[in-house]
């Protein structure tokens, strides 16, 4: 059994690229139905988010990091100037093209350029954050510009069979099949973050939880009705800092 971290793109606040009313975070949540069909081969898949939340790079490649996962696939719509510039794209981290990233990201632009018929940009190698801070395999697809009205419509006609073509293509790498009468019972999970924290300077615990973007955290009592400031540290990229009034 494989373990897999699916990263959807922007979310909550960031919407990420924009076509009139059309949004990027709201098209990648393709990554749960790919994911779905993932897992009902026996593979793990766990999610950096799973609803409409804000979430940091760092929390993103610091989810993975606390992991074991054997491959990070983060999931995107491309979008340029302008609107003639069409096709897929899949990123891995530089010169990691030629090692299991790049062949895996090899076998999924090529599902998806055959079976969407979509112009095929090829593999392509970038220095972006959840490439670069994420210790597993991981590649980054960006299926279609949503700046283009041929590569939307192709996207929304094909919408399973893109999902189903990049859940293929991620098995013939890892193993297994997709099992159509399992997907219903797959539960999707986000893992859960943690950070030290300080309040008011002062370290109260060992650790805050953060999932989809929802922080949690305990306050002493001797802070209620009081305004205080809190902190919460992982490594030196990641640093979440609050002012709020205790009720």
């Amino acid at each position: 059994m494989a373990n897999l971290l699916f990263d959807l793109g922007h979310g909550g606040s960031d919407p990420g690229a924009v076509n009139g009313s059309r949004l990027e975070k709201n098209d990648v949540n393709i990554a749960l139905t790919v994911g779905k069909k993932v897992s009902s081969a026996g593979h793990k898949v766990d999610y950096t988010r799973t609803t409409d939340c804000s979430l940091s790079l760092a929390a993103r490649s610091y989810m993975e990091n606390q992991g074991k996962y054997d491959y990070f696939i983060s999931f995107h719509r491309d979008s340029f100037t302008n609107p003639s510039a069409n096709g897929v794209t899949v990123y891995t981290y530089n010169n990691c093209s030629k090692g299991k990233a790049g062949t895996m990201a090899r076998e999924i632009v090529n599902a998806i350029a055959k079976e969407a018929n979509l112009y095929n940009r090829g593999v392509k190698e970038a220095n972006f954050h959840v490439l670069r801070e994420t210790k597993c395999s991981a590649v980054l697809i960006e299926c279609g510009f949503i700046s283009n009205a041929g590569d939307n419509k192709k996207f929304d006609e094909q919408y399973e069979k893109i999902a189903t073509a990049i859940a293929a293509a991620i098995l013939r790498i890892i193993g297994g099949t997709i099992n159509e009468d399992k997907q219903q019972n797959v539960t999707q999970t986000v893992p859960v973050a943690k950070y030290r924290v300080k309040v008011n300077g002062k370290q109260i615990g060992k650790s805050a939880t953060v999932k989809n973007g929802k922080y949690s955290i305990r306050i002493p009592k001797q802070s209620k009705g009081k305004k205080i400031t809190v902190k919460m540290t992982k490594t030196n990229y990641i640093t979440v800092s609050k002012t709020t009034t205790v009720k």
